[in-house]
């Protein structure tokens, strides 16, 4: 119940106790009160926190304190009547001192009501956890999900501008401000406040440009299980995004936007529908293709601002305890909504912020869907967070742990211990012993880098230790792609003259010390990838825009679908799978956990790619449903009204 609804119910039962001593207080022949039952309303505290068992005690416990409380107001009156009976005064004088005390026993009763109020609120808090609901991080995370509590996010450093700000100075942004729109009008937040925008917002920051934000946009969260108690063992909870049913006509009319390829019909639709969220994805991109920036970015942000005012009061992302499972198909927007809000975010150059968003990233699904693992240590090193990534290097087990096979955290660490070798003018013994193992578990990255910064070095680039394998296995290509993406995100890292000089040293000594024992190949590789590269990998190279790397993906994974809003979904029999993080819940959800992407591949026209294996009579029996299909979909999508 809120502070709202209990005040109002308070007052209420002052009005009828006022009533009541007036009542009272007019009538001179009276002896003795009549007691008038109260009839008490339903608290809702009592429901939620009492069992079924104890609710008629606690009703008649409450009823007995009222009725007492009643019998008490009602008593000071009657006595003070009897005893003033030989002095005859006027009514007037009578009520106005019987009113004064009826006040001061209402008043005695309010504080008393809201002492109770106050304990429920308490109460209620101590079971749900206080943080979960006021949505702060706690610091009394249980020793057993230390790996949640590096995952922990700050909200605060979610905030860019407060980055570039820290950086540049908030009187330079602001008149670069002044520059570009004029003098901010004082009334802003106002504005925003009028036009739905009101509310503290972590993910995006409106513009008053943006249109007016509707009072429900047909998405929704869904808690499939609440998260741990506070004096529980710690266990996430898991949610997932809902649509209503005017979202999926308006949907349908996206898919055959999308159908057309003509990028007017999307500008039509969003400016009937500015809300939708796959629009705004698809627009985004559209944008981003045409060089313009700006509105790409704003696009994101709108798609992010219209999730974080459909979150569930229980879902927190400062704890890392809130699992959104990417195997659910209404979940997967918001994954690439945050994971592009990155990519923007990355041209201002405020790292901090970036590493906090992949952290969220890699918090809702453990699986970590589009690879928030490939980038983190990027934006770790570029925000100087050397001691964040020495703690994820200790608790995940280092590169034979839960990192085993990602050779960019493995280089990464070793620069980070050149650094504050550096830094500290110290020998470079711990940075030079990672940096050689390092090399011998991922060979290829030394031509590789070499090779992208233009630097010959023929010692090293002709030794056949570190030449590209003839007939590579699924293990060795998934590898030599992962060093790829390492040194096109992180080359630039590599290019200071002290950092080059290292490296250059390093695999000079290691290729003088391999002759001496006669090793030709680089048998030392880990072998992780026995079934190539992961989906999710494959995932993030497409939507993190390395055009030069699609190429090499898989032919399995350049096979799925590659639409903006959904690319490379998992299979319906991967669902659940992938996703581990939602892998349990199928019996939860009763199966079928990929009904809507089996309807939205249906409307996109897979069902009659398909058809075309059948025999002849089968195949023209189909295009005639098909075509009746077509038909009653051309109906929704013509009629906007519909919606």
């Amino acid at each position: 119940m809120s502070s709202r609804a209990a005040r109002k119910i308070l007052k209420e039962r002052e009005l009828a106790q006022m009533s009541l001593n007036t009542n009272q207080s007019a009538s001179d022949n009276e002896q003795e009160p009549e007691t008038y039952p109260v009839i008490r309303k339903k608290n809702a505290f009592d429901m939620l926190m009492a069992s079924d068992n104890d609710e008629p005690q606690h009703e008649d416990e409450d009823l007995q304190s009222e009725n007492e409380t009643q019998e008490a107001a009602q008593e000071a009156p009657a006595s003070h009547s009897t005893t003033t009976t030989t002095k005859k005064k006027p009514k007037k004088k009578k009520a106005k001192k019987t009113a004064k005390k009826a006040e001061d026993i209402t008043e005695a009763q309010h504080g008393r009501d809201m002492d109770e109020i106050d304990r429920a609120i308490e109460e209620v808090q101590a079971q749900m956890g206080a943080n979960a609901l006021l949505g702060s991080v706690s610091d009394n995370i249980p020793q057993a999900k230390k790996q949640r509590d590096i995952l922990a996010v700050d909200l605060k450093l979610l905030d860019s501008g407060a980055e570039l700000r820290k950086m540049f100075g908030s009187k330079v942004l602001a008149l670069d401000a002044m520059a570009k729109k004029g003098k901010r009008n004082v009334q802003t937040d106002r504005i925003l406040a009028a036009m739905g925008y009101g509310g503290k917002s972590y993910l995006s920051s409106p513009k008053d440009t943006w249109p007016r934000m509707p009072s429900k946009t047909g998405i929704s969260m869904n808690m499939l299980r609440a998260p741990s108690k506070m004096s529980e063992e710690p266990s996430p909870g898991y949610f997932e995004f809902a649509y209503s049913s005017a979202y999926m006509e308006i949907q349908m009319m996206f898919l055959h936007c999308v159908s057309t390829h003509d990028p007017n019909t999307l500008t039509n639709l969003i400016h009937a529908y500015p809300f939708h969220v796959d629009s705004l994805l698809q627009k985004s991109e559209i944008a981003k293709h045409n060089g313009d920036i700006t509105s790409a970015a704003e696009y994101i942000e709108r798609a992010l601002f219209i999730f974080e005012k459909s979150f569930h009061p229980l879902f927190n992302m400062a704890l890392a305890n809130s699992i959104l499972p990417y195997s659910f198909p209404q979940n997967r927007a918001f994954f690439l909504a945050i994971s592009r809000h990155i990519s923007f975010i990355a041209r201002k150059g405020c790292w901090r912020t970036c590493l906090e968003l992949s952290k969220l990233l890699l918090s809702l699904d453990p699986e970590d869907p589009l690879g928030a693992l490939q980038m983190m240590d990027w934006y770790a090193v570029k925000a100087g967070e050397r001691s964040w990534m020495r703690r994820c290097w200790a608790e995940w087990g280092g590169d034979q742990g839960q990192i085993a096979g990602l050779p960019n955290w493995s280089f990464s660490m070793a620069l980070v211990e050149f650094e504050d070798e550096s830094n500290t003018k110290k020998p470079h013994d711990l940075s030079t012993q990672r940096l050689t193992a390092a090399i011998k578990q991922y060979p290829l990255f030394v031509p590789t880098i070499l090779s992208k910064l233009t630097v010959t070095e023929p010692t090293v680039t002709s030794h056949p230790y570190f030449a590209t394998p003839v007939n590579p296995s699924p293990s060795e290509s998934a590898i030599h792609l992962l060093i790829m993406l390492y040194v096109e995100r992180c080359h630039h890292l590599w290019k200071e003259p002290s950092a080059l000089s290292w490296l250059r040293e390093t695999a000079r000594a290691l290729a003088v010390a391999i002759e001496k024992t006669d090793a030709t190949n680089n048998a030392s590789v880990v072998d992780v990838y026995p079934d190539g590269l992961p989906l999710n990998v494959s995932r993030h190279v497409y939507v993190s825009d390395f055009q030069s790397l699609v190429p090499l993906l898989p032919d399995d994974a350049r096979a799925l679908s590659l639409n903006a809003f959904d690319p490379m979904p998992p299979s319906a029999e991967d669902d659940g799978a992938e996703g581990g993080a939602g892998a349990g819940l199928t019996g939860l959800l009763g199966g079928g956990v990929g009904w809507m992407l089996d309807q939205l591949r249906n409307l996109m026209g897979a069902a009659g790619e398909n058809d075309l294996e059948a025999d002849a009579d089968e195949d023209h029996e189909s295009d005639e449903e098909d075509g009746e299909n077509d038909g009653q979909v051309d109906g929704v999508i013509e009629d906007p009204n519909d919606a």
